[in-house]
């Protein structure tokens, strides 16, 4: 089953009085919600509680999500909004989509073979650095369509921009990560 289509299903019934089926929604992207907000707070117990705090505005703005669309991208929108709430509140200012070594698969698309072997970890060090270095309005449409599988519609819609800005913004951060990590021939 297409998944737009069995998320459509379980949004529809929680709407109409099955609350127990949000439990799927919130098993599926508590991972990349909660690895969003400890890359955002360095804490835990922090991260746990933003993720509570996504969840639980998902569910009282579920009736605002547009069938036919991907959860994940508009559940994606609240996080950041949520991380950027918390920023605001805490007067911090932190790149919310920095890379995290850790977890970044920059480097090899066969990351279980790569992470095993040192070069390949340092060289997703290297361009998680250089990631982390560029400005937010490129990582972050880069980090949304290279890691999370954002469309560019997708991207546009969460960061409230126009799709020939994400298309524009893509590609000027692939340059200028390829030119931070000393890759000189950048093609389109």
């Amino acid at each position: 089953m297409d998944l737009t289509i069995e998320e459509k299903q379980i949004v529809d019934a929680v709407l109409h009085g099955d609350a127990d089926e949000f439990r799927i929604l919130v098993e599926r992207y508590q991972t990349p919600v909660y690895n969003l907000m400890l890359r955002l707070t360095h804490t835990t117990m922090t991260a746990e509680d933003l993720t509570q705090d996504v969840f639980e505005r998902a569910y009282a703005k579920l009736h605002t999500f547009k069938s036919g669309k991907r959860f994940f991208p508009w559940l994606y929108t609240i996080a950041v909004n949520a991380g950027r709430d918390h920023l605001r509140k805490k007067g911090v200012r932190r790149d919310i989509f920095s890379a995290d070594a850790g977890t970044q698969e920059w480097a090899d698309p066969d990351t279980e073979s790569c992470v095993k072997r040192l070069d390949c970890v340092m060289e997703a060090v290297r361009v998680s650095d250089a990631m982390d270095r560029l400005p937010l309005k490129y990582s972050e449409p880069m980090l949304l369509y290279y890691r999370e599988g954002f469309s560019v519609k997708e991207i546009a819609a969460a960061l409230s921009i126009s799709v020939p800005s994400v298309k524009v913004r893509v590609y000027r951060g692939r340059k200028l990560l390829m030119q931070a990590i000393g890759v000189n021939d950048v093609t389109s």
